[in-house]
């Protein structure tokens, strides 16, 4: 009973998470679920949603990044800086949103998993105690069945009809007890493989956590970073590329923004497959 409560606590916990296969069944339901301006309620789909934004934004920041390597004027460099930077600034938000449901999650798929390997101890050790008990079945047949091979000609109908009796119940025992120490066995199997694969749950999230934490850095520094230049720098600066290029690293940050890019364009294409678990 405590196992089973268990398991379920943890399987509707990841039924929640979600999955690939899930992802799916919700983008033939509704295929603008990733292009909203609102994340799925489904975690593994808000994930999938966030980097699809951030694959989006990346490519709009290569684009303008691009342009400024073009002469233009002042004006609009600095028109472009500061949209940009609005651009940054509203990319965290979603962020600092799914942050706090992941952490929520982590902190409640944890304790469930944590939470199994009590029943799954109780489990073992009613294991090792049939074992034992069919180990000491078997003792008691041998011992019996010696008993009735002894059996002399004399001796009494009643003496081997008692003993063929008790074999036969030792052997029906020994079947059933064998019969439950296989279901534990198959059970306690399924529960330590559980186990074993939830060993990675903390330090994965808190690797998804600590990504969603940088990226938010980055938005933060990055808007920043622009619009102070919009606010500091002359139109002549602005129209001046050498100055451009150096004060934002162009060529640098033009390749940065590309691999995100395209990291994250491979990553929403990836995240609707199956991981295969060998």
């Amino acid at each position: 009973m405590e196992t089973g409560k268990a398991l379920t606590k943890l399987r509707d916990l990841a039924v929640a998470f979600g999955s690939p296969k899930a992802l799916r069944q919700l983008l033939l339901k509704n295929p603008n679920v990733l292009a909203d301006s609102t994340s799925p309620s489904m975690l593994y789909a808000s994930i999938v949603w966030l980097v699809q934004r951030l694959h989006q934004s990346a490519a709009s920041t290569v684009s303008f990044l691009q342009s400024l390597l073009e002469v233009r004027s002042g004006v609009d460099v600095k028109a472009g800086l500061q949209e940009l930077g609005t651009t940054a600034g509203r990319a965290m938000q979603p962020i600092s949103n799914l942050s706090v449901l992941l952490s929520d999650f982590k902190n409640k798929i944890i304790a469930s998993n944590n939470d199994l390997s009590k029943p799954c101890k109780a489990d073992t050790d009613l294991l090792h105690r049939k074992q034992e008990e069919v180990g000491a079945l078997r003792v008691r047949l041998e011992s019996v069945q010696k008993q009735i091979d002894e059996l002399g000609v004399f001796s009494s109908k009643k003496k081997r009809t008692e003993l063929e009796h008790e074999l036969d119940t030792l052997k029906q025992e020994e079947k059933d007890t064998v019969a439950q120490a296989e279901k534990l066995r198959v059970g306690v199997g399924e529960l330590e493989s559980i186990l074993k694969d939830g060993a990675w749950l903390k330090s994965s999230l808190d690797d998804l956590l600590e990504f969603l934490d940088k990226l938010r850095k980055v938005w933060t520094t990055f808007g920043s970073n622009l619009t102070q230049m919009a606010v500091d720098a002359s139109d002549d600066h602005l129209r001046d590329l050498d100055f451009v290029k150096k004060a934002l690293g162009l060529d640098e940050s033009i390749k940065q923004w590309h691999g995100i890019d395209q990291a994250a364009k491979q990553f929403t294409v990836e995240a609707l497959v199956d991981i295969s678990v060998h």
